[in-house]
């Protein structure tokens, strides 16, 4: 190989580590000059856009704002692309992925799983509080979710919050405590008295709780897809079902 082919294999394998190099440092520098004027916020990330000069920048984990190259300017709301004439939701794109990506974490053992007798096809979770009326309206339409194939796995979201002065919170301990988890569950929200929590007992009601109000969790039930999707409160059994696939949908 002659000496202007080596120099020239040299620039192709150098060229892509130069740019990343350089973007690296760009992305350095914004988040720095960032920092400055966010300085109430952690910025957990950077990335391009497809609008070019555009950043997306993730805050505490999980809102995601914009900002130009040079950081000097910031904007908050949702970015649309254009495809084939349509908008598509960028921003909402980011949050699904997030969305899914922390429902993912959260250990099977520290949910309570309503799950069906034959064969799981699709997974809905739910955030819920036993004193919620439309929590309560809900859990009814489990055992027709449960036989359309639908796991509910239930998140603690005591909208009252957490602390002793949260007679809600520590229903839920109890239920969360219990021996039977799901029959604990059903009778408190059918309003029947359930035995209190042993002294001790632990339970991952507070990351739940943290875990909702990151996910913009705000009442309950608060319901989400196995992909991220957030679907909104109280649905019926068929409804989500349709959502899913599992129904044809009403015309």
């Amino acid at each position: 190989m002659n000496g202007k082919k080596v120099v020239a294999l040299v620039m192709l394998i150098c060229l892509p580590l130069l740019a990343w190099a350089q973007d690296d440092k760009g992305m350095t520098k914004l988040r720095a000059e960032l920092q400055k004027s966010l300085a109430q916020y952690a910025i957990t990330n950077i990335e391009k856009t497809e609008m070019p000069g555009m950043f997306a920048v993730q805050i505490n984990g999980s809102d995601w704002i914009y900002a130009s190259e040079d950081g000097q300017f910031v904007f908050s709301g949702n970015m649309f692309a254009v495809r084939d004439g349509k908008l598509l939701d960028l921003t909402e794109q980011k949050q699904v992925k997030m969305r899914r990506d922390a429902l993912a974490a959260v250990p099977l053992k520290d949910m309570v799983i309503f799950s069906p007798a034959k064969q799981t096809k699709a997974v809905i979770y739910a955030f819920t509080d036993v004193d919620c009326g439309y929590c309560k309206r809900f859990h009814q339409e489990v055992p027709r979710l449960n036989e359309l194939g639908i796991e509910v796995r239930y998140l603690a979201w005591p909208r009252s919050g957490l602390g002793e002065s949260s007679v809600t919170y520590k229903k839920m301990q109890s239920v969360w405590c219990a021996k039977d988890p799901k029959d604990a569950l059903t009778r408190s929200k059918m309003d029947q008295k359930i035995s209190p929590a042993s002294e001790g007992c632990k339970t991952a009601i507070p990351e739940q709780y943290k875990l909702g109000l990151k996910l913009g969790v705000r009442g309950t039930p608060a319901l989400y897809l196995e992909d991220g999707t957030q679907v909104g409160g109280y649905r019926s059994a068929d409804e989500l079902a349709q959502l899913l696939g599992l129904l044809p949908q009403n015309k």
